[in-house]
């Protein structure tokens, strides 16, 4: 086991993990602000890969296309969205018609992929935050639920990488993440399902048992899911992290890779099962 990896992983983990913790339960504003920031950081880095396949659409519409989709979902206005994404693709085939040079295909598509992975997947942190709106249950309840699925997704990390090493011995994508084994996803699940559990008994009484664990499960199986996605795209890439921004970590993106497939999913069972 690489304990000197695992400890800069630690040390990046006590000065973010509060800090996440602290916006989520705040809401508003600065969780909209923290979002925000997570998502544009790793659309950040995704144009940087997507460099070495000559993918360079310009960056002010993205990033603009990915503010817009969080300003609409901070505002509860997604059925905005659909209408603001035609608009967007007007302004953005517009960019390329004026640009010179011809690699509109590429850059057409890397920043369609960016706005919708970026903008629309990332912004569903936001919209679990603000649901409450939506269900009728006061507003300080969806911290509560941001923390309870974040720290499933945490667990479930840490779970399947201290599994994956100690035990890990059949390869789980050896073609996009040779390091990754059925033993390490298998222990992340049940990391996933025992600190949802946990979670939903300590500080989260609008959720039960039974659904902590649906919740768990979900955070386990689509975290590990957009965790490989990411990976294949920096295999692709041929970078092993998004960035070096974080010590023990990579890039931002490295770091929220697995929320991306996952919370989607969880918000839609929160809001269509859970009430």
């Amino acid at each position: 086991m690489d304990f000197q990896n695992l400890g800069k992983r630690a040390a990046v983990a006590l000065i973010g993990v509060p800090l996440v913790l602290i916006c989520s339960m705040q809401g508003g504003l600065l969780f909209f602000l923290l979002v925000t920031a997570i998502a544009l950081g790793s659309a950040e880095e995704f144009l940087r890969m997507a460099k070495v396949k000559n993918g360079q659409p310009r960056r002010s519409v993205v990033f603009f296309g990915i503010v817009c989709i969080f300003l609409l979902t901070y505002i509860n206005q997604t059925e905005m969205i659909l209408p603001f994404l035609t608009f967007f693709a007007i302004l953005l085939f517009a960019s390329e018609v004026a640009r010179s040079g011809n690699n509109a295909i590429v850059d057409s598509c890397v920043a369609l992929f960016a706005v919708g992975y970026f903008g629309g997947l990332f912004s569903y942190l936001l919209a679990v935050r603000e649901l409450p709106a939506l269900v009728d249950v006061p507003y300080h309840a969806g911290g509560e639920w941001i923390i309870l699925i974040l720290v499933s997704i945490w667990i479930c990390d840490t779970a399947a990488y201290l599994v994956g090493t100690l035990y890990g011995e059949r390869k789980l994508a050896p073609s996009v993440s040779p390091n990754k084994t059925v033993e390490g996803a298998l222990g992340g699940i049940v990391g996933g399902m025992a600190s949802a559990l946990l979670c939903s008994l300590v500080f989260v009484p609008d959720i039960s048992a039974w659904h902590a664990l649906v919740i768990g499960l979900l955070a386990g199986i689509f975290g590990q899911m957009s965790d490989l996605v990411e990976s294949m795209f920096k295999r692709d890439a041929g970078v092993k992290d998004s960035s070096n921004l974080l010590p023990g970590h990579g890039g931002v993106w490295d770091r929220f890779d697995s929320e991306v497939l996952a919370v989607p999913v969880i918000y839609y069972y929160i809001r269509f099962i859970v009430f």
